[in-house]
C-alpha cells in the first residue's frame, strides 16, 4: 500500500488529509482545456486516486461512475471525502465526494475486485487498423496534402500536470475506402464525383500511450492516468459531422461540458504501452452528446470500456448547413462474428 500511496502522490498530488475519517486532498491542477473549471480527465483520475487509497491493495477497481455537478476552481484544493460504502469478501465499493468551500463539486460511486480467474471469456474483435508504428501508418501521413488534415492527423504531445509526457497519433484503417474517407474529412464535398457533401461520422480511432517507464508501478497508477485520458477525443467526436468537412464554419459550439462519466476496467493493462482508443457518439439531441469507448492493447485484447454524456450546445451560421443525421453504425467493426483466429477450442 505504501508503494500506491506514493505514486499517486508523485503523479497525482493526492494524499492523507484526515485518514481517520477517510478524507483526502488534491493539491493541484493541471491547467489545460477551456475556461470553465478543471479539465474533465483530472476530476476522473484524482477522485479514483482517493478511492484507491481507502481500499486494501489487493482489491482492484473494475467500475467507477461521476457525475461533474460544479466546475472547480483550478487554483484551490480539492478535499476527497470517502465513505465505504461496503467491504465484502470479494467486493468493496466506495462513495466519493469531492469538495471546495464545502460544496460538492463532483462525486463519485466506484467498486473494487479481488482477481479472480474465469474459465469463460469473450469479446469483440478489435478494429482492423494499422499499428501506430507500422511503415502504412507513416505512409499516410506523408500522403497527406492540405494543412488542414497535416494539422488534425499529427501525432499529439502533452505533459500532464506540466511533467508526465503523453502522447498519440491517429489510428489508421486498413480498409482502403473508409482510410480514403479519413484522409478526405476536411473536403466540402465527396471525392466520388457524386457531388454529395463531405460529412465525417462521430467516430474516431487513436493510439495514445504515456512516454515514461512505468515498468516498476503498480497496476492502480495505469488505472488512475487511463482516468485521466479518458476525457480527451470526447469534443471533436461529437463535433465531426458539424465542424468539418461540408458543414466547417456553418455551426459553432456555444457551450460543451462532461455531464457523467462512467468506465469498467476488465483486465489488468500497461498504460505506457500503446493502446488504441475507438469512439463513437450513438446520439446527439436535446443539447446532450452520448459517448461510447473502447481501450485495446496492441494485440487487440479489450482492456477497459467508457461512456460519457455531455453538454453540447451549438448555433448554425449558415442557411445551408446540415444539422440532422442518421448515420449507419460504426463502420469499421469487423462484421464476424467469430474471430478464428483467436479460438481457443475446437467446437
Amino acid at each position: 500500500m505504501e508503494q500506491v500511496k506514493r505514486e499517486i502522490k508523485k503523479y497525482f498530488y493526492v494524499e492523507d488529509y484526515d485518514k481517520e475519517n477517510d478524507i483526502y486532498v488534491g493539491t493541484k491542477s493541471w491547467s489545460f482545456g477551456g475556461p470553465r473549471g478543471m479539465f474533465g480527465g483530472q476530476v476522473i483520475a484524482q477522485t479514483i486516486a482517493a478511492a484507491i487509497l481507502s481500499v486494501e491493495p489487493e482489491y482492484h477497481i473494475h467500475s467507477m461512475h461521476l457525475q461533474f455537478l460544479l466546475g472547480g476552481k483550478r487554483d484551490d484544493p480539492i478535499y476527497f471525502h470517502v465513505e465505504r460504502t461496503r467491504d465484502g469478501r470479494s467486493f468493496a465499493s466506495r462513495t466519493v465526494n469531492a469538495k471546495q468551500d464545502g460544496k460538492i463539486i463532483y462525486t463519485m460511486i466506484c467498486s473494487f475486485q479481488k482477481p479472480e480467474d474465469s474459465p469463460t471469456t469473450h469479446q469483440y474483435s478489435m478494429p482492423q487498423v494499422y499499428g501506430p508504428e507500422d511503415k502504412e501508418t507513416f505512409e499516410f501521413f506523408s500522403s497527406l496534402k492540405t494543412e488542414k488534415d497535416k494539422h488534425y492527423f499529427k501525432d499529439k504531445m502533452f505533459k500532464f500536470f506540466g511533467e508526465e509526457k503523453f502522447v498519440s497519433k491517429a489510428a489508421i484503417p486498413i480498409d482502403e475506402k473508409l482510410r480514403d474517407s479519413f484522409r478526405d474529412m476536411n473536403s466540402t464535398h465527396k471525392n466520388d464525383n457524386s457531388g454529395k457533401p463531405n460529412i465525417k461520422a462521430p467516430y474516431s480511432l487513436h493510439w495514445f500511450k504515456m512516454d515514461e517507464d512505468l515498468a516498476n508501478t503498480t497496476q492502480q497508477l495505469s488505472v488512475v492516468f487511463l482516468g485521466m485520458i479518458a476525457d480527451f477525443w470526447i469534443y471533436h467526436t461529437n463535433g465531426h459531422p458539424y465542424f468539418s468537412g461540408y458543414n466547417e464554419k456553418k455551426i459553432e459550439t456555444t457551450m460543451s461540458v462532461s455531464l457523467d462519466h462512467s468506465m469498467w476496467f476488465h483486465r489488468p493493462f500497461r498504460v505506457d504501452d500503446w493502446t488504441l482508443f475507438e469512439i463513437d457518439s450513438p446520439r446527439l439531441a436535446s443539447g446532450r452528446g452520448f459517448l461510447s469507448g473502447r481501450y485495446y492493447s496492441k494485440d487487440g485484447e479489450l482492456l477497459a470500456s467508457m461512456t460519457q454524456e455531455n453538454m453540447f450546445r451549438t448555433r448554425v451560421l449558415a442557411d445551408d448547413a446540415i444539422t440532422k443525421f442518421k448515420f449507419i453504425k460504426p463502420p469499421i467493426q469487423n462484421d464476424k462474428s467469430l474471430d478464428k483466429a483467436n479460438l481457443k477450442s475446437k467446437f
